[in-house]
């Protein structure tokens, strides 16, 4: 496996347009990296430079010491995982698996013996002899693993390969990658939008908006210590909850009052530049409480009552929806809580995120 070091790597097309800009991140050897963020952010035009793809336009690529912008795919000893499979249907599994080694010439016993290796790795031993079509979904995808497995790449790269899965194939796919990562111990750089395959995958998160890293940090980091309002609002399910308004004194208070919120001791040192000058908040749905339980400190919460827009039970939790000026906000809560329409909720005032509300930078 091999490190791989992107330097003020930037996208430039014939129009003008710049789909990348300043790209600039390294990927540890045997690190699990995610590029997360929404349509059209620049991240898989970041990682087809990577595969060779598509050509750069500024900067420098380096996969292990070597400069490799202007290699071919084919010498770049990576492996892609695609989002739409590409196999071919006329092949068996084995064929599918098998076909990039022939055509490297490889002698047929060490193809077979990585070809057993791979499925015995991702658990194809039973569908070898089977074609592309006779699959499901998750077998598919599995079938695309295994050919990437067999090329004993320096770098595996995938875009958006679980795209096309429903909800229980993904989770069951996301266990089979992070498997595959821990058993072969690659290089990988995966590129989703959806940050919850980031979050549970990832070693760290790359995370980017408009051609631009927004964050590079481990998932636990990220989701704590946003840096900005954009982070801080794409991670996270269900998002964060932003109220605008303004510091006076040692309160918070939101626009048109909809809410006022006494601010502990750390909130007041961090925001004292900022008296009377208007800001954003933001808290995350779980730090929002319907029932205060056990032994949690009566004194942390802000208590206020509200109309709830709709109600989601989803089994081991409940989302809460109701107005906060004119903001949707969510609530995430004990399944058990009994739930009527006009009720009291409580909001934590030790776990608040503020962001300036011109650059909304983290402050």
């Amino acid at each position: 496996m091999a490190e791989v070091k992107l330097e003020k790597i930037s996208k430039v097309y014939e129009d003008g347009f710049k789909a990348v800009d300043q790209v600039d991140f390294i990927v540890q050897d045997k690190e699990f990296v995610v590029l997360v963020g929404p349509s059209g952010c620049g991240k898989s035009t970041t990682l087809r430079m990577i595969a060779g793809l598509e050509d750069i336009s500024e900067g420098k690529l380096y996969i292990g010491d070597t400069l490799v912008n202007d290699f071919p795919p084919q010498q770049r000893d990576i492996a892609m995982v695609f989002q739409n499979y590409a196999l071919y249907p006329h092949m068996t599994v084995r064929q599918n698996m098998a076909f990039g080694l022939k055509l490297r010439r490889m002698p047929k016993d060490e193809i077979n013996a990585r070809v057993m290796n791979a499925a015995r790795i991702i658990g194809l031993d039973d569908l070898m002899n089977k074609k592309p079509g006779t699959l499901s979904g998750g077998q598919r995808q599995r079938v695309a693993l295994g050919r990437a497995i067999v090329r004993n790449p320096k770098v595996f790269l995938f875009d958006e390969p679980l795209s096309n899965l429903d909800a229980k194939l993904r989770v069951n796919m996301r266990l089979e990658i992070a498997k595959l990562h821990k058993e072969l111990e690659a290089t990988i750089i995966y590129v989703t939008h959806d940050q919850t395959e980031a979050m549970t995958m990832a070693d760290r998160i790359i995370i980017m908006k408009d051609g631009l890293i927004q964050q590079i940090d481990s998932p636990i980091i990220m989701y704590n210590n946003p840096v900005n309002k954009f982070v801080a609002g794409f991670i996270g399910s269900p998002q964060m909850n932003f109220l605008d308004g303004k510091i006076e004194g040692s309160d918070f208070i939101g626009e048109n009052n909809v809410l006022k919120i006494h601010l502990p001791s750390k909130y007041q040192k961090q925001l004292a530049d900022y008296a009377g000058k208007n800001i954003i908040m933001g808290i995350r749905p779980k730090d929002i409480k319907h029932v205060i339980e056990g032994e949690i400190d009566i004194g942390s919460y802000v208590a206020f009552n509200t109309s709830f827009n709709g109600v989601e039970p989803m089994g081991n939790e409940t989302f809460l929806y109701f107005s906060m000026g004119d903001n949707e906000w969510v609530a995430r809560v004990n399944p058990d809580s009994v739930i009527v329409e006009k009720d009291t909720v409580y909001l934590n005032s030790h776990k608040l995120h503020f962001f300036d509300q011109k650059t909304e930078i983290s402050l």
